[in-house]
């Protein structure tokens, strides 16, 4: 660099920075915002705390808890530096908090990566395919309980005003009716006629007949549907940890992700509590 040429704010920060190991942790970490920000032409004076809130949900989608907050630390330092210099204003990233680490016991949540690898297994040209299939995305769109998958029967398929509802029956048999996309409603309703399900007290989610591939008279038991999961992930290769219990922490998780209100999530996911579902965000912070 031509010594009658300026620092940018940038390399100016990073001069002052006396560690090797941060200097180059630091440098990554700026230039890839950098990078994040000429993409979408966000000019530096112009960031918002929503600008960076996005980023670290990027972060958080590829990269471990410790490095997305060493990213976010590097971030905060370089704008605060910004404000002192006269830049900035405010600093954008004062109010974005790092992320919480997993609790080892905390059920997982399914990836977007690890539901591709796990989805890429189930072959739907089979009617066994098609139904575990069909009860992922369920799970995954409602954030249901499996108790209330399990229990859902024909009659619960209903149709308010062009939208269409599930009926869920969860905890202490509360009656939620929760919307599904058309995309799923219209598969939900082929399963249906598929299995020739006209009774409409039955439960649609059966086991197979033996040597068979029509449903029998018995529902899945929720055992079923573990051994149904641990079957695929085993198959995927994904985290053996992921339970059934992980499409309801996923699709509470996506959810938020996608800018829902938490309130919105309680409801959906029939909590007393909004307390309870923060428990479901893999995105909690410290």
């Amino acid at each position: 660099m031509d010594d009658s040429t300026e620092l940018t704010p940038l390399e100016k920060y990073l001069v002052s920075l006396s560690s090797p190991h941060t200097k180059r942790a630091y440098t990554r970490a700026l230039k890839d915002f950098a990078e994040y920000l000429a993409v979408r032409q966000i000019p530096l004076t112009e960031i918002k705390p929503g600008d960076i809130n996005h980023y670290r949900d990027e972060l958080i989608a590829k990269m471990s808890p410790a490095t997305v907050n060493q990213r976010l630390s590097a971030l905060r330092q370089n704008l605060d530096d910004l404000v002192r210099s006269g830049v900035l204003t405010s600093n954008p990233a004062k109010s974005i908090s790092g992320v919480r680490e997993s609790n080892s016991t905390e059920t997982p949540e399914i990836t977007p990566l690890e539901l591709c690898h796990l989805f890429s297994v189930i072959d739907l040209r089979t009617q066994r395919g098609r139904r575990d299939r069909l009860m992922f995305d369920i799970m995954l769109e409602t954030y249901c309980r499996v108790g209330a998958l399990l229990q859902i029967k024909a009659g619960d398929i209903v149709t308010i005003k062009n939208q269409v509802f599930v009926k869920l029956r969860e905890k202490n048999q509360k009656l939620l009716l929760r919307p599904i996309s058309k995309a799923l409603s219209l598969r939900l309703s082929c399963y249906v006629l598929e299995n020739e399900i006209t009774d409409k007290t039955l439960n649609i989610f059966r086991s197979l007949k033996r040597q068979s591939a029509n449903l029998s008279d018995r529902t899945l038991s929720q055992s079923d549907l573990h051994r149904i999961v641990r079957g695929y992930v085993k198959r995927s290769q994904i985290n053996l940890r992921i339970s059934p219990h992980s499409f309801r922490v996923s699709g509470i998780t996506q959810f938020l992700r996608k800018g829902g209100r938490i309130q919105e999530a309680q409801k959906g996911a029939g909590h007393v509590s909004v307390r309870t579902t923060e428990r479901y965000d893999r995105r909690l912070v410290y």
